[in-house]
């Protein structure tokens, strides 16, 4: 089974462009310092940029949540291997009984029978496991993409920044002033957010 991961450039597509501009209707967070707020006061009024391939890798939530998933993939895909071969050797089995005559005909059919309805449970088992993960995975960058959104609403409170957009290597930003890249900062604060609010997040 090919694994389902988390993709940094996919996830980072899913952010592109995320604009910051109000604080969170009154909900009440804990206040992320900058790590050079000198620097960052410079940049009030600005148009600013985070790198999302380097947000997400130093993200704790995000590795965290990944490394739980893939140990859940790995298990479902050495599961899968497992019932596959078991299966497989059931049908060679067979095939060298009705081969070799050790049973009759009425028994060969009655072996036919029992593997389809084995094969038919692996099947089934397949598509409830990878649906399973699908949804998990699916739920995981929710979660994620919310956290960094209401991250980003405290991160640009007061309408500090006009915008605050995302960018990546291959993403649709060419070329900027190098200035205006609050990637440190935003790792920082997002790490410090996640820490102070997980259990809500």
């Amino acid at each position: 089974m090919k694994k389902t991961l988390l993709l940094i450039p996919a996830f980072a597509l899913l952010l592109t462009a995320m604009i910051a501009c109000n604080d969170s209707n009154g909900t009440t967070h804990t206040t992320v310092q900058a790590t050079d707020s000198t620097r960052l006061h410079s940049l009030d009024g600005e148009i600013v940029y985070v790198r999302m391939d380097s947000l997400m890798s130093n993200f704790t939530m995000y590795n965290e949540l990944s490394a739980i998933f893939e140990e859940k993939s790995g298990k479902a895909e050495t599961d899968l291997t497992n019932r596959g071969r078991s299966l497989e050797r059931d049908m060679m089995n067979a095939q060298e009984k009705v081969q070799k005559g050790l049973v009759t005909r009425l028994q060969a059919q009655e072996l036919e029978e029992e593997l389809g309805r084995k094969q038919q449970n692996f099947m089934s088992h397949h598509e409830k496991l990878l649906g399973e993960l699908a949804e998990e995975e699916a739920v995981m960058l929710n979660r994620i993409s919310n956290s960094i959104e209401l991250f980003m609403k405290e991160f640009n409170a007061g309408n500090r920044y006009k915008m605050v957009i995302s960018t990546t290597a291959a993403g649709p930003i060419l070329i900027a002033d190098p200035a205006l890249d609050v990637t440190a900062e935003a790792i920082a604060g997002l790490n410090a957010f996640y820490e102070a609010n997980k259990e809500n997040l």
